[in-house]
């Protein structure tokens, strides 16, 4: 959705992931895996999340881009309280679903910050 191509996805996410202040960031992510493949990813937030990485530079990569930002990220840090714990994404390989991976990463993370009130974001067309 948001990218062009293989290229462009790999390169964009690769640096999201080592950069500090994106959502993406790997302090923000815990992986779910199976013989050593990632069959699962959730990425999570809280009200002390550095989330000061400026993305409009990823805009040029693709126009899809522009409207995730404005319309997702950048409310984020708004709505996120004191002891708010934000699941923006969670996703399970669709080859390993039913397998409760997702229900596995959940409660890790509720178990990493039990005190904690957790909301997860969903799309309106999910099922």
């Amino acid at each position: 959705y948001w990218f062009k191509n293989y290229k462009d996805w790999n390169e964009t996410l690769v640096e999201l992931i080592k950069t500090e202040g994106s959502i993406f960031n790997h302090n923000n992510i815990i992986i779910a895996l199976k013989e050593n493949n990632i069959v699962g990813i959730l990425v999570y937030l809280t009200s002390s999340t550095n989330l000061s990485f400026n993305y409009c530079e990823l805009t040029k990569v693709n126009k899809n881009f522009n409207y995730t930002i404005n319309k997702y990220i950048n409310k984020i840090n708004d709505n996120i309280k004191p002891n708010d714990l934000y699941i923006p994404n969670i996703c399970v390989d669709e080859h390993n679903r039913n397998l409760k991976i997702g229900t596995n990463l959940i409660n890790h993370i509720k178990n990493l910050y039990p005190t904690h009130t957790l909301t997860l974001h969903c799309l309106k067309n999910n099922i």
